[in-house]
């Protein structure tokens, strides 16, 4: 109301003082100004990727992995996405009952002695990464210590808490998208993914777990420079700093590649069935999306038109 009033104000003096003198004629009036251009935003390249289909577009997120803060993982910008998408797909859609079955099944073993397995000089470090209880920690078989070892090395470069390495980016989306009761789809099977634990051989794991103790700063220096490239938006540099290059065991390089490639096969065609129909989200980890045999390569392969979202640049 007081701007209202001065306008108001000027008005009545204007109209008072009489009319305005006109400019000498051999003062020219002054060029017309423009208004100034706006600065330009500055952008960066996200990790959400856009799928343009006969209908709606596709999405696919390329998320970091188990152990990294879901804020970083999932951006505020893109949960519209995540909310109204025809669909969800994530690598599995477990239920909570699947995930039991799994750890008991798959993880543990009442027979096992890890302890044993990894001797003192490695079984503390792997407690005092893990966490796990003690009663329990004995009896993981290698191919989840490894999983969980690996994952709280992440969580604790990424300075998530405990609490957030026990989930993974893809999983916060399952949990979320099931809670909301809407369409959630997972790329493989429980029982694929199941059957893909049981077939990288224990001893093999349990090789590749005692190098991973034994290396665990080099490991933790490679996942410091992993999410700094994924700060950045570096494809290439993800795909070369995801600690491959550290496993020293070649036995496990061998089975682990052998089985990446068995569940690419069943998984692509199927990721790529549900982008092409329009209006879905794929949430997968960045270590599955990036790479010569990743999934963005496969779909580039296939002549889908994918185009990486921009998003504002962080202030400086």
């Amino acid at each position: 109301m007081r701007g209202r009033s001065v306008s108001w104000l000027a008005l009545v003096v204007l109209a008072c003082s009489g009319p305005a003198e006109a400019p000498p004629a051999s003062v020219a009036p002054p060029p017309p100004t423009s208004a100034p251009e706006p600065e330009p935003v500055p952008t960066r390249p996200s990790w959400l990727y856009r799928i343009e289909t006969e209908s709606q577009p596709s999405y696919l997120f390329a998320a970091l992995e188990p152990g990294c803060p879901l804020h970083e993982s999932f951006p505020a910008e893109f949960e519209i996405l995540f909310r109204y998408a025809r669909t969800v797909m994530v690598p599995v859609a477990w239920t909570e009952q699947e995930e039991q079955e799994f750890v008991l099944a798959h993880g543990m073993d009442a027979g096992y002695r890890l302890d044993r397995e990894l001797g003192p000089e490695r079984y503390v470090p792997f407690l005092e990464a893990t966490a796990l209880p003690i009663d329990a920690a004995p009896r993981v078989l290698p191919m989840m210590g490894l999983a969980l070892f690996s994952q709280n090395l992440v969580a604790d470069v990424y300075g998530a808490s405990r609490t957030d390495s026990r989930l993974s980016p893809t999983h916060d989306a399952m949990t979320r998208r099931r809670m909301s009761g809407l369409p959630l789809v997972g790329s493989l099977t429980a029982d694929e993914a199941a059957e893909s634990f049981e077939r990288i051989p224990r001893s093999v794991a349990l090789a590749e777990l005692r190098t991973a103790i034994e290396r665990r700063r080099e490991l933790r220096a490679e996942f410091a420079a992993r999410l700094e490239a994924y700060r950045a938006g570096d494809e290439a540099d993800v795909a070369r700093h995801d600690g491959t290059r550290l496993l020293a065991v070649a036995a496990y390089i061998t089975a682990l590649t052998a089985e990446d490639a068995r569940l690419m096969a069943l998984s692509v065609p199927r990721i790529e069935a549900e982008l092409r129909a329009g209006n879905a989200l794929v949430v997968m980890d960045v270590d599955d999306v990036v790479g010569e045999t990743g999934v963005l390569a496969r779909l580039r392969a296939d002549h889908l038109a994918l185009t990486r979202v921009e998003v504002p640049a962080p202030a400086e």
